[in-house]
């Protein structure tokens, strides 16, 4: 299991910078939703 920040350095290396924030972000966003 990777950890959110290995997810991080994964997602903005594939990709650009933005694009990586933003699936993180996202990701956050669906963990604390499906957490409520």
């Amino acid at each position: 299991m990777t950890s959110p920040f290995h997810d991080f350095l994964h997602d903005t290396r594939a990709q650009d910078l933005p694009a990586g924030v933003l699936a993180v972000a996202r990701r956050w966003l669906l963990d604390l939703l499906g957490a409520v």
